[in-house]
């Protein structure tokens, strides 16, 4: 099922039961996801697809960790004021335009 969730701030974040990120899998994006005023999420890497929603604001950070693994624009939209770190190549399915500034690398 598709949720809406957005993280505002530097200290936003979403634990897990153990005390650690519950976003370190994310890795599919099926409804409304944004970060806004310096909200930072790494993921622990793999392949990131979007068929939803996703904004990364203006002073905002969003990594794929490891390497060689990719974003994909399967639908929906990504707008990105902030960053969209240099792990996440995007691979633009069918190709359409991501609006603002994207920083990879």
């Amino acid at each position: 099922m598709p949720a809406t969730l957005s993280l505002s701030g530097s200290a936003a974040k979403v634990i897990d039961g153990s005390g650690g990120s519950a976003l370190a899998n994310f890795d599919t994006n099926t409804g409304s996801f944004s970060l806004a005023s310096g909200a930072r999420v790494t993921t622990r890497g793999g392949d990131f697809s979007n068929p939803g929603s996703f904004d990364v604001g203006k002073g905002s950070k969003f990594t794929i960790g490891g390497s060689g693994f990719n974003y994909t624009q399967a639908g929906g939209s990504t707008t990105v004021d902030g960053k969209l770190d240099d792990a996440a190549m995007l691979a633009q399915q069918p190709c359409k335009p991501i609006s603002s500034t994207v920083w990879l690398g």
